[in-house]
């Protein structure tokens, strides 16, 4: 509704999507309660990536502005309901701040690109390229690969390639 209704209105494209980005996602940290299973480190690597929208080298959205959104939510909630969604809003609040002072999140990426998995595998483009960059950034995210660590992205990529039969299909 909001794409809609902002292309009417004739809103600059990155605007709209940029929106569009944030109501798709805003109940996203509802999800996150105080006394419940807390998200572990990596699903709040997730969290501040899928909130993340950027177009070439500018940033539309990202966990900041949702995080904003998520507050404003709160204010207009239940009397009675309202601390408890504040407490677990400054809860996730934290836990963002502190993952990225660890990393930037945002810009966590696979360590080889296509020129390197095609180099790496003797062929040439194709979709294979995308899943397996793909698994090596989800790795990376996850934190079960270091950002700086090519010769276990090597052997990570070879397993997956080889798993997932990704030259059956050529």
């Amino acid at each position: 509704m909001a794409r809609k209704a902002m292309k009417r209105l004739a809103y600059p494209k990155d605007d709209t999507d940029a929106v569009a980005h944030l109501v798709a996602n805003h109940m996203r940290p509802m999800g996150y309660a105080v006394g419940r299973d807390p998200w572990s480190d990596s699903a709040i690597r997730r969290f501040i990536r899928d909130t993340h929208l950027a177009r070439g080298d500018r940033e539309l959205a990202n966990v900041d502005l949702l995080l904003k959104l998520a507050r404003a939510d709160i204010t207009g909630s239940a009397p009675r309901r309202r601390h408890i969604a504040e407490e677990s809003w400054r809860s996730l609040k934290s836990r963002v701040d502190e993952i990225r002072a660890q990393d930037a999140v945002e810009k966590l990426e696979s360590l080889l690109d296509g020129n390197d998995l095609m180099r790496l595998f003797g062929r040439g483009p194709g979709r294979w390229i995308k899943h397996v960059k793909d698994y090596l950034e989800n790795e990376v995210v996850e934190g079960r690969l270091a950002q700086d660590d090519t010769e276990k992205a090597r052997a990570l990529a070879e397993t997956y390639a080889r798993e997932h039969d990704l030259f059956e299909e050529e």
